[in-house]
C-alpha cells in the first residue's frame, strides 16, 4: 500500500526531510471510507490528505494516511491494522514519538477506528469517527436485505399498488423512505418491468435502501460482479471471485468450490413483524412478503448482472434491477431462505472483524443528520456502537455522540476537546479514561449555526434504549433497519438467530395484538424450522469470546 506523511514546516525548511519546527507534537491518523472488495493497491493523493486536514495542519498537527486504510480498497481489518501500525512506525522513525495519535475518518474510516482500537494497542489513543458504523460485516446483515425487499415490492408482491406508499415500505425496511423523492436511476424501473412482462411505471418515491445501498448486493455479494470497472486484464477477471467475502477468505474460510464463506443469513427472519404488530401492514401482506422475499442464491449459482453500456461509456448500468437474477425463485408459493456459515461467523468474531464494544479509549462519534437526504449514513449506527460498548464494559462513559445539522461541522471542535481529554490522560497516568474526560463533555446536538440545542446523558434517549424521547431525538429522529423491524435487537450484531416453533411463538404472544392462530399452517410452511427468537444469543458468536 501507498502511505503519506504530512509535516507542517517553515519556508526555510523546505527540502529538509526531517524538519519539524512547526509540529505541535500531535499526530492525526487519517482514515478514509468507501466500499471496496480488495485486489487493489489503491491511490493516495497527498493534496487530498492535506485538504481534508488543512485546519489541523495549520494548527501544527502532523498527519499520516495510507491507501491500506481506505475502505474503498479493502475491509480486511487485520490488513488495515497491520498497515496502520507500519505507517505509524515509519513516522516515529523519522520524527519521534508524538504526544498522542488521534484517528479521524468517515464511514468506513470511522468503523476502521472502532475495530483497530478494539483489536490493538499502540496505534490510536483517541477516536473521532465520522458517519460511522460499528463494522462492515454486521452492516451487511441488513444492507443485503434492501435489494430483496425492493425486488419483492417491485416484482413479487401480490398487490404491488399497496407498496406505492413509501412510508409503508419504511415500516418494513426500517431505514427512512419518502414519497415524491426522486431516484437517480429511476428510469431503470420501467426498463426492468418491461423486460419482466409488467406494465412500466416510474417510481413514486425513494428510500435509503435505494438511495444509499442500490447495487451493494451485486458489488459485495456476487463473485461475478465485484470488479465493476475495467481495471484488470480479462483473464484476471475470469479467474477471480470478486466479492467482499473473497477478500476475507484468509479470515472467514472458503467452501469446497473455493468461494469465500458468507456470514449473511435470513433463516427464520420475519420481515415486517413490527409493522404487522403496529397495524402498518395487514396479515395477508405479512404472509405474502415472507413467502416470496427469498434470499441470495449460493455464490456458485450467481451470474453477472446484465449491463447496458450506452454511448460507449465504460461505467456499467445494471439492467437487472435489485439483483433479481440472483435471488431464489418462488416455487409453490415459497422462495427459499439462505443460511450463513456459522464457522465464518465465529471466525469473524475471533479475527476482530466484528465490533463487540471492547474499546476503552476516548471516543467522540460525530455525524451530520442526513436522514432527510436518504443518505446511507444513518443516525442509528452510532447507537449500535453505543449499545455494544455498554454491553461489553457496563457503561459507555468514554463514548460521546455529537450530531449536527448538515450546515455545521463540529469536527474542528472535536479536535479541541479531544486534545484536552488526551493531554489530561497523558499528564495524569493514574486517571482512567472516564476520570480524565472533560467535565462539560457530553452527548449533544447542534443547530445549523453551531448552537448546542440539547446536551446531556438523556438527550438521545428513544426507542433504541426503550426510553422516552430526549431533546435531540425529537429534533433529529432516527430510523431503524429491516432486522430491527423483524424483531431483532438495536445493537445489530445478530448474525444467526436461534429458532422457536411457530406454535410456541404464537403461544408466547410474539404477534400480539394480532391473532395469528388461523395463519399457523401458512407460517409453518414459510418457516418449517421455526422463527427467530431474538431473546436468545447469537448462534454465530463464540461462547468463549
Amino acid at each position: 500500500f501507498i502511505y503519506t506523511i504530512v509535516m507542517p514546516i517553515s519556508m526555510d525548511e523546505v527540502g529538509q526531510r526531517l524538519a519539524k519546527s512547526k509540529w505541535n507534537k500531535r499526530l492525526i491518523f487519517q482514515f478514509n471510507g468507501g466500499s471496496g472488495i480488495g485486489y487493489r493497491q489503491g491511490k493516495q493523493r497527498a493534496k487530498r490528505v492535506i485538504a481534508r486536514q488543512w485546519q489541523q495542519l495549520s494548527d501544527g498537527y502532523a498527519v499520516i494516511s495510507s491507501s491500506g486504510n481506505k475502505t474503498s480498497y479493502t475491509y480486511n481489518m487485520l490488513l488495515a491494522e497491520d498497515t496502520a501500525r507500519r505507517v505509524k512506525k515509519q513516522f516515529i522513525s523519522l520524527y519521534g514519538e508524538p504526544l498522542y495519535t488521534v484517528g479521524i475518518g468517515g464511514s468506513g474510516g470511522g468503523l476502521a477506528q472502532y475495530l483497530i482500537a478494539q483489536n490493538s494497542t499502540g496505534i490510536l489513543d483517541g477516536l473521532i469517527p465520522l458517519y460511522s458504523y460499528p463494522d462492515m460485516i454486521t452492516q451487511t446483515t441488513y444492507a443485503l436485505d434492501c435489494d430483496l425487499l425492493n425486488n419483492y415490492f417491485t416484482f413479487r408482491a401480490k398487490k404491488k399498488s399497496r407498496w406505492l406508499d413509501w412510508h409503508k415500505r419504511q415500516s418494513v425496511e426500517g431505514m427512512n423512505a419518502l414519497n415524491n423523492f426522486p431516484q437517480r436511476t429511476g428510469y431503470l424501473q420501467p426498463v426492468n418491468q418491461i423486460m419482466s412482462g409488467f406494465v412500466p411505471s416510474l417510481p413514486s418515491g425513494n428510500s435509503e435502501c435505494i438511495n444509499g445501498y442500490f447495487g451493494l448486493s451485486s458489488f459485495i455479494n456476487n463473485p461475478r460482479q465485484g470488479f465493476l470497472r475495467d481495471l484488470f486484464h480479462p483473464d484476471v477477471v475470469k479467474d477471480v471471485n470478486w466479492s467482499f467475502w473473497q477478500d476475507l477468505v484468509s479470515v472467514l474460510g472458503k467452501d469446497k468450490q473455493g468461494f469465500g464463506l458468507s456470514t449473511w443469513d435470513n433463516i427464520g427472519v420475519q420481515y415486517g413483524l413490527l409493522a404487522l404488530k403496529e397495524n402498518a401492514i395487514t396479515v395477508d401482506e405479512f404472509i405474502d412478503l415472507n413467502s416470496k422475499i427469498g434470499s441470495w442464491k449460493p455464490q456458485i449459482e450467481m451470474k453477472e448482472e446484465h449491463i447496458l453500456l450506452p454511448f460507449g461509456r465504460k461505467m456499467p448500468l445494471w439492467l437487472s434491477l435489485w439483483g433479481n437474477q440472483n435471488i431464489t425463485e418462488v416455487t409453490e408459493g415459497i422462495a427459499n431462505r439462505h443460511g450463513g456459515s456459522i464457522n465464518a461467523m465465529r471466525a469473524a468474531y475471533r479475527s476482530g472483524q466484528v465490533f463487540i464494544g471492547k474499546v476503552t479509549l476516548p471516543v467522540i462519534d460525530v455525524r451530520h443528520y442526513l436522514e432527510d437526504d436518504l443518505d446511507m449514513h444513518h443516525v442509528s449506527a452510532s447507537f449500535f456502537s453505543r449499545l455494544r460498548i455498554t454491553e461489553q464494559n457496563g457503561h459507555s462513559d468514554n463514548h460521546v455522540i455529537w450530531i449536527s445539522n448538515k450546515d455545521y461541522n463540529p469536527a474542528v471542535l472535536g479536535f479541541k476537546v479531544m486534545d484536552e481529554w488526551l493531554l489530561s490522560l497523558r499528564n495524569n497516568p493514574n486517571l482512567s479514561t472516564v476520570e480524565a474526560k472533560p467535565k462539560d463533555l457530553s452527548d449533544q446536538c447542534f443547530s445549523a449555526k453551531g448552537e448546542v440545542l440539547f446536551q446531556g446523558k438523556n438527550s438521545w434517549d428513544g426507542q433504541w434504549n426503550n426510553k422516552s424521547e430526549g431533546g435531540c431525538q425529537k429534533i433529529f429522529p432516527m430510523f431503524s433497519t429491516s432486522r430491527i423491524q423483524a424483531g431483532s435487537t438495536w445493537s445489530g450484531d445478530m448474525f444467526k438467530c436461534q429458532l422457536m416453533s411457530v406454535t410456541r411463538a404464537i403461544a408466547q404472544g410474539m404477534y400480539e395484538p394480532v391473532n395469528m392462530d388461523i395463519y399457523q399452517q401458512k407460517l409453518e410452511k414459510i418457516f418449517p424450522d421455526g422463527v427467530c427468537d431474538y431473546n436468545q444469543i447469537d448462534l454465530g458468536r463464540p461462547s468463549d469470546l
